[in-house]
């Protein structure tokens, strides 16, 4: 009889594809195969994003107004509908001031706001001249911004076979034994069918804040653990690991939105969010717009991309109504 200790009670799951079930496509966001490599896709702007995924790159305008890095906090801008009596002299139209990091301010009629709901929970206060009215901040604090981290294993050839689509882990005993605790809160790795020599594993909640703090290469050891101890067999260490990590930059501070019991108990909705606020000689002014705000599609990237448009559309019908 095994020892309650035993580790070998453990299970793994196979996921055989031998039925024709296919991976979820949806899991390569941010990954786009290039023969052999994974390379970044430097496609038109103007191209679907859909085919093509978030565009990193960026022109060397954008590239003057990145003077902080993305792990240090930001201060001193913001958006202000509100202005002193000399500012409202030269001021007759009505516009927002926007003060980017470097000091760069922008007068403009109509700001859309995309900044994630994790970094407006934690800058919403300081951001905005004067402060969003209560449905705009209610929303905002009630909401939920949860953190999810992935990594990606990356080999120069599969050791799995043909027909493993992936592996998922049941954990048999209370605590992880010899394995970093954090590896219980990735439930297995799947295989990805568009990226043959690559394997991508989820870790939720508190843990994946962690992960995102062990180096990559520590993780490629300690996810070869994992598999090992599972499998019951000999796992290479990756050549690759490509890790997420959102929770820390200060710009996202989070992965993904989702709503909360005190949503519901208020009765506040993201919907509410994207009515305009309106400027001091009540005009329609600010806009907000992500992945938070869209009703179907929220905590996905498209959710994000449409949102957007809708905004857009708002201000351009607004715009010829004028």
């Amino acid at each position: 009889m095994a020892d309650e200790t035993d580790i070998s009670k453990d299970r793994v799951i196979n996921i055989s594809n031998s039925n024709g079930v296919q991976n979820n496509e949806n899991t390569t966001d941010g990954i786009v195969p290039v023969e052999d490599d994974i390379k970044e896709n430097h496609s038109s702007h103007n191209e679907n994003i859909h085919n093509h995924g978030i565009r990193t790159e960026h022109t060397a305008e954008e590239n003057k107004l990145d003077h902080s890095s993305h792990n240090e906090p930001i201060h001193n801008h913001g958006i202000r509908t509100e202005h002193t009596t000399e500012e409202q002299k030269e001021n007759k139209l009505d516009e927002i001031l926007v003060q980017c990091v470097d000091g760069t301010t922008y007068r403009t009629k109509h700001v859309i706001v995309t900044s994630s709901l994790g970094y407006l929970k934690q800058n919403e206060k300081n951001m905005f001249v004067p402060c969003l009215p209560p449905p705009w901040s209610q929303v905002i604090s009630s909401m939920g911004f949860a953190s999810i981290t992935k990594i990606f294993l990356v080999y120069d050839q599969p050791w799995w076979t043909g027909q493993d689509q992936g592996f998922q882990f049941i954990w048999t005993r209370p605590d992880s034994g010899p394995l970093q605790p954090w590896l219980r809160e990735i439930t297995g790795f799947d295989v990805l069918s568009n990226i043959p020599c690559v394997l991508l594993g989820w870790v939720g909640g508190a843990s994946a804040e962690e992960v995102e703090r062990v180096s990559e290469m520590e993780i490629g050891v300690q996810c070869t653990q994992l598999l090992t101890h599972f499998l019951r067999r000999d796992v290479p260490l990756p050549c690759r690991v490509v890790r997420s990590a959102w929770s820390n930059n200060n710009y996202i501070r989070g992965a993904y939105s989702h709503t909360t019991t005190t949503c519901d108990q208020l009765g506040l909705h993201a919907r509410d969010m994207t009515h305009p606020v309106m400027t001091t000689q009540g005009r329609s002014g600010v806009y907000f717009a992500g992945e938070a705000l869209h009703e179907k599609y929220f905590s996905t990237t498209h959710g994000a991309f449409l949102s957007g448009e809708e905004q857009a559309e708002k201000i351009v019908q607004q715009l010829k109504s004028t």
